[in-house]
């Protein structure tokens, strides 16, 4: 909707004022932006809300969905009356309609029978609803929610939900609109507030006229008691006397007289108006209001102060209902108006005073022409003297009437300073937009997953991909382990075609390429906390060397917390333990040597009973002599210790390893353990670290993984035989 605010002192030229507003020297006037407050007022918007009945709201209740039916309802909330006046949040009422006569009121789980037309008494107030005329039958069968608000939450509801704003710089016209749920509901707000803002200004422009017409009633009033009076003097002195006739004895004395009788008149007229205006300024010194001033004043002066002081009192209002009443700037508005005020007084004392000179010249005039008269009858002389009278106060009888008559027909062709250009019209669906929907919808289902792996990558604290390694060690990385849902601790052996094996085969490979042709004999096994799969890559190593044609001794040197024994069923057996060799000088380690079941050339030494000091005992000589004799007899030693990132056991067997094996397994070795390694490596307190990453996932394995499942049918460990193992091999189905 657009509203044409008409500027009643532009007289459509371009002034002074324009062309330093174009230049950005002044600002434009406030009227603009003022007509824009009155817009979003909350005070227009009630009476929008009152006339349209805003404060309730119908909802049909849906199977799938809720529908605000706005005015398609098919009843209507003729009265609403709350139990208490300043509820707070307002009720709302489930209400069913059963059919064009009765409806029930569900509230609080309790249901509450009404009849259209009649009141129904609810705990929370009373409430009379009546049905529309030529609403469908059908429509009376349905559930409605009805939204009770007061008037005042209601309007500033909608004028919160108002935007005005201009549609140009130099323009008068304002663009007015609402967003609502129901285009017909925002267009009949928008029309119904047009209606009521030019109605408000209409009635504010005719306020001076209202008061002029109330004032010349008043005189009148007076005025007609005075003349009906002097008219019955003269009836009574006609018919009681007999009268001389004054058109023969003295016509021209008679013309004289009645000129006198004029001038008198319309200096009496005139001081008559000016005592009357005094009296309705002296009416009330403590509050300002509109004085009349279209009452046929013949001072321009004096008319044009009384415009002014009208013009300022009308701003005034204006800035009280803006502003609010305790505004700063109405004080100087205030002071203004009473200055004003004092000078319309004062030009009132000094004009009255010049009247009343005027009137006294005049009627000493007159005395001088009843002087002359005096030789006629004195009934005549007395009937003149009344018909005098009663001529002054016909003359400011029809004066009066004259000007009642002139302020009624300004009242009733006054028009509205403000004009709708453009009624408002529906522009369609402006929220949600559906693009932005689609756009919302398509970009978060592409930037959510990727949002939350960056988040969890973020939030991830534990080694997960290769990646991770490298970016906090440089240690090189030895091999990858795959991850084997079987419990049995043994991955290798010699019939075995796994991943797994094929996987500890590689190891076995890249153990021949370090240490830049020197031999590798004894490998150190260890990682940074206990369950990471150390003792199992120790004990899967030394049979995959053991099958290549190599003797293989495996120490089981985690004094601490020894699994080897456990997982291969051996049994602790204290008479027989690496603790018992190097505690006691008289035991030949030849005689703790057990043979292995899985591989003939793998040998073991259990670690046997658990010492209170396994520091002390890896620090003797009895460690080294072992390595020594065991050298000369076997091909490859592997030790399995303790954890690096706990105790120091493995840093004190340093000196007898050639190279350090470092397990760290995807998804429980945490990304601040790699620290230790890379530590180690920096200070060589572990001699050639490499990493081995166990419990890695098939779909980790990228290319090898491909190749593996793909090159002469290596498996997992599963069963490939059979409808079975060809429905695992077409879809991939193996962990």
């Amino acid at each position: 909707m657009k509203v044409l605010i008409r500027d009643e002192t532009n007289s459509g030229q371009i002034s002074e004022a324009t062309v330093f507003e174009d230049l950005g020297l002044i600002s434009r006037s406030g009227n603009i932006e003022n007509e824009m407050e009155v817009l979003q007022s909350v005070n227009l918007m009630r009476n929008v809300v009152s006339n349209l009945g805003l404060q309730y709201r119908y909802i049909h209740i849906g199977s799938i969905r809720d529908v605000d039916v706005y005015q398609a309802a098919p009843f209507r909330v003729a009265g609403w009356l709350p139990a208490d006046s300043i509820m707070n949040p307002w009720p709302v009422l489930t209400v069913h309609v059963k059919d064009t006569i009765e409806y029930d009121v569900l509230w609080s789980g309790q249901r509450y029978k009404g009849r259209f037309g009649e009141t129904c008494r609810l705990p929370v107030g009373v409430v009379r609803m009546e049905r529309k005329s030529g609403a469908p039958v059908a429509d009376y069968k349905d559930d409605y929610r009805i939204l009770l608000r007061s008037t005042d939450a209601a309007a500033a509801n909608y004028s919160s939900g108002l935007t005005v704003k201009s549609i140009g710089k130099r323009s008068t016209v304002l663009e007015v609109s609402l967003t609502d749920e129901v285009q017909e509901r925002a267009k009949d707000v928008l029309n119904e507030l047009a209606r009521v803002y030019d109605q408000s200004n209409l009635s504010e422009k005719n306020r001076i006229y209202v008061n002029t017409i109330v004032f010349i009633d008043e005189r009148l009033e007076k005025l007609t008691a005075e003349l009906m009076e002097v008219e019955s003097e003269v009836e009574r002195r006609k018919s009681g006397n007999s009268v001389f006739d004054l058109s023969i004895e003295a016509p021209s004395l008679r013309e004289e007289s009645r000129e006198y009788a004029r001038s008198v008149s319309d200096a009496e007229i005139q001081l008559d108006i000016i005592r009357n205006i005094r009296a309705f300024l002296d009416k009330d010194r403590d509050h300002f209001d509109f004085i009349p001033s279209n009452v046929g004043i013949n001072n321009l002066t004096l008319t044009g102060m009384l415009e002014e002081f009208n013009r300022l009192l009308l701003e005034r209002q204006k800035a009280v209902a803006l502003l609010g009443p305790s505004n700063p700037q109405l004080k100087a508005m205030d002071d203004q108006l009473a200055s004003l005020r004092t000078n319309i007084r004062r030009n009132m004392d000094g004009l009255e005073r010049d009247l009343s000179a005027t009137r006294n010249i005049l009627y000493s005039k007159g005395q001088a022409l009843q002087n002359k008269l005096k030789g006629l009858p004195g009934h005549e002389r007395a009937l003149i003297e009344v018909q005098r009278q009663q001529s002054i106060k016909q003359n400011l009888y029809l004066y009066l009437l004259q000007k009642r008559e002139e302020a009624e027909l300004s009242r009733t062709v006054s028009v509205s300073n403000n004009k709708v250009v453009e009624p408002a019209r529906p522009l369609g669906q402006v929220s949600p937009v559906r693009r932005n929907i689609w756009a919302l919808g398509l970009g978060g289902g592409f930037m959510f997953p990727i949002l939350l792996i960056s988040l969890l990558q973020a939030l991830n604290t534990r080694v997960r991909n290769l990646d991770d390694i490298r970016r906090h060690t440089r240690v090189p990385l030895l091999g990858l382990i795959n991850y084997d849902h079987a419990e049995n601790p043994v991955a290798v052996t010699g019939q075995s075609r796994t991943v797994i094996s094929e996987m500890f085969r590689l190891i076995r490979a890249n153990l021949q390429f370090i240490g830049s042709r020197q031999r590798i004999q004894t490998i150190m096994v260890t990682s940074s906390v206990s369950g990471e799969g150390k003792s199992f890559v120790s004990l899967n190593l030394a049979i995959t060397l053991a099958l290549a044609g190599k003797r293989v001794l495996l120490l089981e040197l985690d004094m601490r917390n020894p699994r080897i024994h456990r997982t291969l069923g051996l049994g602790r057996e204290s008479e027989k333990g690496i603790t018992r060799y190097l505690s006691d000088e008289r035991v030949d380690w030849h005689d703790l040597l057990r043979r292995s079941e899985v591989e003939p050339g793998l040998d073991m030494i259990t670690c046997g009973l658990i010492p209170p000091n396994p520091s002390e005992l890896l620090m003797g000589e009895r460690i080294e002599q072992l390595f020594r004799e065991a050298s000369e007899t076997y091909d490859y030693i592997v030790m399995d210790t303790a954890p690096v990132g706990l105790v120091s056991d493995a840093l004190l067997l340093n000196r007898l390893a050639d190279t350090t094996l470092y397990v760290v397994r995807k998804d429980v070795t945490r990304l601040a353990h790699l620290e230790i390694i890379e530590e180690a490596a920096n200070l060589d307190k572990l001699p050639r670290p490499h990493i081995v990453m166990n419990a890695v996932r098939r779909s980790f394995l990228g290319y090898g993984e491909g190749y593996l499942y793909g090159y002469g049918d290596y498996r997992s460990g599963e069963s490939y035989e059979g409808l079975k193992g060809w429905w695992k091999r077409m879809t991939g189905k193996n962990d």
